[in-house]
């Protein structure tokens, strides 16, 4: 059970700023827990953006577009200096998690993730978990605190906004192909050096063989194999570039043992033999 809590950087200083001199700062966040009815009404609105994440239960929310039913997955971001009112009429446990950020760079992140404020999205059920869990890393922040706490706080919003991101891209469709590919992919990442099948990958993603074929490249373009290959050569390439490893070092160590048949695929991959990479790369 998520209890109520709140974090601030300091007990003496106001939690409602409006800052222009910094890209990004969390002026404080925590979670909600009320079984009984309740309203919070603020005609004037804050000075920061707020943004609140549905857990349990429900709320009523007024916006521009009416009143809104806030339940598990929904996620709403408050403009700044605009009223807001929302409540709860039921008895019941009812969570929700929350956030106040400013900043001059704060226009600029939503619109790079593609997120609207005064708007109600959903995310995925499936996704809800991973947000969840975003929150309590910036809670760990301010919990932590030290002179690094403002730029950790910084991070762990963007991260929650990427996530929540990713939530509405999965509940509506235009996400669902990269979220259930996510599994085969960090797959790939921590055994590319291993000999690998597609049908072992279309087994972590529960699909057929020729179907995992079909979604990889309508995804990225490549076959599974050809992305695997190309892992391997970057692999490589780094490992070249930042070691004094030879060749066949390096080709051993992303799962290639005949140096000759590495070489063979590095050159009609890259156009240039693998001995060029150290001098084409200092010339970058």
């Amino acid at each position: 059970m998520i209890r109520q809590r709140s974090y601030r950087h300091s007990l003496s200083e106001t939690d409602n700023l409006e800052l222009k001199d910094r890209w990004l700062h969390v002026n404080c966040t925590g979670a909600v827990n009320i079984e009984h009815p309740f309203v919070s009404d603020n005609p004037r609105g804050r000075n920061d953006y707020y943004l609140m994440f549905m857990h349990t239960g429900s709320i009523s929310l007024s916006s521009r577009a009416g009143k809104l039913p806030m339940k598990p997955g929904n996620f709403y971001i408050h403009s700044a200096h605009t009223p807001y009112h929302y409540g709860k009429e039921d008895q019941g446990v009812m969570v929700y998690l929350w956030v106040h950020f400013t900043g001059n760079g704060v226009k600029e992140l939503l619109e790079r993730v593609g997120l609207e404020c005064d708007r109600l999205y959903e995310t995925a059920a499936e996704m809800q978990e991973n947000i969840t869990e975003r929150f309590f890393r910036l809670f760990d922040t301010f919990i932590l605190g030290g002179a690094e706490g403002e730029i950790d706080a910084a991070g762990c919003l963007q991260c929650i906004l990427a996530e929540l991101r990713r939530g509405k891209d999965s509940a509506s469709g235009e996400a669902e192909v990269s979220y259930r590919l996510r599994r085969s992919l960090r797959y790939i990442a921590q055994h590319y050096p291993e000999p690998i099948t597609v049908e072992e990958l279309a087994k972590i993603e529960n699909l057929s063989e020729g179907r995992y074929n079909v979604v990889f490249r309508e995804l990225f373009g490549v076959t599974p194999h050809e992305y695997m290959i190309e892992t391997r050569l970057r692999a490589a390439e780094d490992i070249l570039q930042s070691t004094d490893l030879n060749i066949k070092e390096a080709a051993a160590l992303v799962g290639y043992e005949d140096q000759n048949y590495f070489s063979r695929l590095y050159l009609k991959k890259r156009g240039y033999h693998a001995r060029e990479n150290k001098s084409r790369r200092s010339r970058e």
